[in-house]
C-alpha cells in the first residue's frame, strides 16, 4: 500500500495527491499547496517540505493552547490570544496580531437573542482604549435559526475563555 511521502500515513485510493517524487495525503497536500493556492505536481520533495514548514508558521512565541471555532486562538502558556481571519488559521496567521491577555478590560457578546433578527459579535475592550471585534454574523439573521443559536453558543464560549484569561492574569 502507498504511503504519504511526508507523514507516512497509508493513502486511500482516490485520496492521494501526486508531486514529482511521490504522493501526499489530503492533510499534507493542504499545507504543501499553501492552502490550495499552488499546484504541487511540478514540486520536488524539498519544495513540498519547505511549503509545509511555511504553512505551519505562527507568530513568534505563540503556541496554540485552545482554538475556539475559526475565530479565536489562545496561548495559555504566554497569556496571549489572536483573532483569526475567516477561519483560515494557518494561511493567514502571519498577518494576525497576538494580543496580551492582561490588556483585556472587558469582553461582551453583542447580539440580542430575544429579538427576531440580530447581528452577532464579540467585543473586546483593551487597556489602550482600542476595541477588537470578532464578527460571527455581520448581517442580522433570524435568532430562531440554527445558525444563530450555534453562533451565539460559540460567542459565549469565546467570551468565557477571554474572561478566564483576563482573570488568570491579574
Amino acid at each position: 500500500m502507498k504511503t504519504c511521502a511526508v507523514c507516512h500515513q497509508p493513502l486511500k485510493p482516490l485520496h492521494s495527491f501526486r508531486f514529482q517524487e511521490g504522493s501526499l495525503c489530503p492533510e499534507c497536500y493542504r499545507k504543501a499547496s499553501l492552502f490550495y493556492k499552488q499546484t504541487i505536481t511540478d514540486l520536488s520533495f524539498d519544495e513540498v517540505v519547505a511549503n509545509i514548514v511555511k504553512a505551519g508558521q505562527t507568530p513568534d512565541g505563540f503556541e496554540i493552547s485552545e482554538k475556539i471555532g475559526p475565530f479565536l486562538a489562545v496561548d495559555r502558556k504566554h497569556h496571549q490570544f489572536a483573532i483569526l481571519k475567516g477561519g483560515k488559521f494557518q494561511e493567514e496567521f502571519s498577518t494576525v496580531h497576538a494580543y496580551p491577555a492582561d490588556e483585556i478590560v472587558d469582553c461582551q457578546v453583542k447580539g440580542d437573542p430575544a429579538a427576531e433578527m440580530s447581528a452577532l459579535s464579540v467585543q473586546v475592550k483593551m487597556k489602550d482604549h482600542s476595541d477588537l471585534s470578532i464578527d460571527l454574523a455581520k448581517k442580522p439573521i433570524r435568532t430562531s435559526s440554527f445558525a444563530f443559536r450555534q453562533s451565539y453558543h460559540l460567542a459565549r464560549r469565546m467570551k468565557d475563555c477571554l474572561d478566564k484569561e483576563k482573570i488568570a492574569n491579574r
